[in-house]
């Protein structure tokens, strides 16, 4: 019986995206760490705040240099589990999603403009970059992820 693996996250980003050449020199592999965020009401009836970080890996994907920490994305895409030892022998087990879409919610830049504007009157021009169809959707090679 196959399954299915699907991961959605709308989340932070809570750095720029990591980008690295793999071994070929063709393949860019980035990696996106992304906030989500749950809150629910403690023992003492006070609201709490549970920040979960998500380790996306994306491949071969332009998008991704548009990105900046704080923008707030919305990823596709599928859960991958590997492992791998380290020099002293110890065993690490690592999550990641390998992303399969990835689309631009808001930027911070956006998120200052709004807060900006509330506070003043005149209106300031701004780039609008809208990816099409094609920048969103990313190739996911068939490979071993060593980390």
């Amino acid at each position: 019986m196959n399954g299915i693996n699907r991961a959605i996250l709308i989340g932070t980003l809570g750095k720029d995206p990591e980008i690295k050449s793999g071994r070929d020199g063709k393949l860019k592999i980035s990696t996106l760490t992304i906030a989500t965020g749950e809150k629910y009401k403690g023992k003492n009836g006070d609201w709490q705040t549970i920040t979960d970080w998500h380790n996306v890996v994306v491949f071969n994907n332009k998008f991704v240099e548009t990105l900046h920490k704080g923008d707030v994305v919305y990823v596709e895409g599928k859960m991958r589990h590997s492992s791998y030892n380290k020099q002293d022998g110890t065993k690490v087990y690592t999550v990641a999603i390998l992303a399969q879409s990835i689309n631009l919610i808001s930027t911070k830049a956006k998120k200052q403009e709004v807060a900006n504007k509330e506070g003043q009157q005149e209106e300031e021009e701004q780039e609008d970059f809208t990816p099409t169809y094609e920048d969103r959707m990313i190739d996911v090679p068939d490979i071993d992820i060593p980390f």
